[in-house]
């Protein structure tokens, strides 16, 4: 449902007069959260491991210093049956930006509000009253990287049924593929120079020595295949003299402490690429329900020209098939490598809500003009192109 739609979708029963709305402001009462957020969010048929409370929980911990935390809970009956994972922070000195936890620093996609199955309007309809209730608690509400279906973008719509000011603008673009019941059929259907050059570095490689691809969910495995990875990512940022987000200060830390908490759980899987012994490449990502999503990856440079890459990709997917996933998402970027594999693509969105407040004026007003300031550069960039 866009933003526009669900303003005007009739609430269901419960209606949300009746729900039960808490602001979550304390690390202790948002770790108390943990079986009740999991519980919902398979309820909510959303695979996505971004929404975990283990993901966004780790992200609080390491991140959160400095802002606070304005988690809504929403009950019916004593039951939780939606979750706003918001905390607040100052922007630009004065003003008070609200924004869904782990929206920084660690790629986290296709983020949303939680609502079990038939209480969507009306959980979206209790936190617009919730978020009215509070016009001085904050400035601007920035949601970023969810759909235009999401209720994310419904509870915009709600405010902005309620006389907020919205504006939204495309943010990432994230490439994924439906998954068919084999890896043989997947490879029949792919264009000839992916299924060729895939079987070709294949025998390339099992030339140069004994080959084993390893899959790794145990816990304890994949803490210690994660040094692997790390190892193998440095090498190949070294190599193509780029600094990596993935290994700047504090980042890798963060990424230790969620894996941990995320293999517990089983949604952790690690594939290392190995000759002889050696891992030469590993690909990093996360399995909740029939969704695979690809974090991450590495490889050792001197084995780049054998298409390693590929073939740790290629065999990646063919494990996801085989354990029965149906959907295999690349997450965010346009990169070559992931238009190889998939055809299909999503659009992820930012949605900035503004307060009639004067801080929030101020924001809109600030916000309005970086964005014509952008379109005019980019204007002058094209027409300087045209001109040489």
């Amino acid at each position: 449902m866009a933003a526009q739609d669900l303003a005007t979708y009739s609430v269901g029963k419960p209606t949300h007069e009746e729900l039960q709305g808490t602001w979550i402001t304390s690390n202790e009462d948002f770790a108390r959260l943990s079986p009740d957020w999991n519980q919902l969010l398979a309820r909510t048929g959303h695979e996505n491991a971004f929404l975990t409370f283990e993901w966004m929980f780790t992200w609080w911990r390491h991140f959160g210093r400095g802002k606070k935390l304005a988690l809504i809970v929403i009950r019916a009956e004593g039951r939780v049956i939606g979750i706003a994972p918001f905390y607040i922070s100052q922007r630009f000195g004065l003003a008070r930006c609200m924004a869904f936890i782990a929206d920084e620093h660690v790629g986290s996609d296709h983020l949303d509000v939680l609502a079990a199955p038939g209480c969507e309007a009306s959980v979206v309809a209790k936190l617009a009253s919730m978020l009215l209730s509070r016009l001085r608690a904050w400035d601007c509400i920035r949601l970023g990287e969810v759909g235009k279906d999401s209720l994310a973008a419904g509870l915009c719509g709600r405010l902005v049924a309620k006389g907020m000011t919205c504006n939204e603008a495309p943010a990432s673009t994230c490439p994924y593929m439906e998954l068919p019941a084999s890896f043989e059929e997947y490879l029949a259907g792919a264009t000839a120079n992916l299924r060729q050059s895939f079987r070709r570095r294949s025998r390339k490689v099992q030339e140069a020595g004994s080959v084993d691809f390893v899959v790794l969910s145990e816990p304890a495995a994949v803490e210690s295949g994660f040094s692997e990875l790390l190892r193998l990512h440095r090498l190949r940022f070294q190599q193509l003299a780029q600094d990596s987000v993935f290994l700047k200060a504090g980042l890798t830390e963060f990424q230790k402490d969620a894996l941990h908490a995320m293999a517990a759980q089983g949604l952790v899987r690690l594939f290392l690429l190995r000759v002889n012994g050696e891992s030469i490449a590993a690909q990093y990502g996360f399995s909740l329900g029939r969704s695979f999503q690809a974090y991450q990856s590495g490889m050792h440079p001197e084995w780049a020209k054998y298409g390693v890459g590929l073939l740790t990709m290629g065999n990646a997917i063919r494990e996801a098939i085989a354990s029965g996933h149906t959907m295999f998402d690349f997450l965010r970027g346009c990169e070559s490598y992931k238009s190889r594999w998939a055809h299909l693509t999503r659009q992820n969105w930012t949605f900035r809500v503004f307060s009639h407040r004067p801080a929030g004026v101020t924001l809109r007003l600030a916000f309005q003009a970086a964005e014509a300031m952008h379109r005019a550069a980019k204007v002058l960039k094209k027409a300087c192109e045209r001109a040489d």
